[in-house]
């Protein structure tokens, strides 16, 4: 009889009946991405572009720290901060550097990383594509481009 009242005991004991509850770790917080679609931007050298920026919303099932990895031609708006089940809108749009690509199309992902502990890291594609410009540039004596107050090429009219 001792040994079937050990055996029960156990059993008891493992599935958390009689008092003793079994442990269990809560899931760790995911963060979530939307909408899934990628970021897809084009316009004519120099600008302009359309669409000039597009929005995702950033939430997670708990509270995490939070990260954006762009390419050097997108800004994130904000890049680092912190979400919970209360979303975050962030704002991906195209930074002053974007004018002064040539033609052809640059493609990069867009990495949204949960810095807390990595679940649901995401990846979006972000492409731009820079058509060649009917217009021409304004060009200094050496030849070189002259640029606006923003770093960008001044069309000549």
């Amino acid at each position: 009889m001792g040994f079937v009242w050990r055996v029960l005991c156990l059993a008891a004991l493992s599935s958390g009946v009689g008092g003793a509850a079994a442990a269990q770790t809560a899931p760790r917080p995911s963060l979530t991405v939307t909408p899934s679609s990628s970021v897809n931007i084009s316009g004519p050298e120099g600008g302009p572009f359309a669409p000039w920026s597009i929005q995702y919303r950033l939430s997670a099932s708990g509270t995490i720290k939070f990260a954006i990895a762009a390419p050097p031609w997108l800004r994130a708006d904000p890049r680092v901060g912190t979400v919970g089940i209360d979303s975050v809108t962030v704002t991906l749009s195209l930074n002053p550097r974007a004018s002064n690509l040539s033609p052809q199309v640059y493609e990069a992902p867009v990495t949204f990383i949960n810095v807390t502990n990595g679940q649901g890291t995401t990846r979006r594609t972000a492409k731009l594509t820079v058509e060649p410009s009917s217009h021409g540039y304004l060009l200094d004596e050496s030849g070189g481009n002259l640029l606006g107050n923003r770093g960008e090429r001044l069309l000549a009219r």
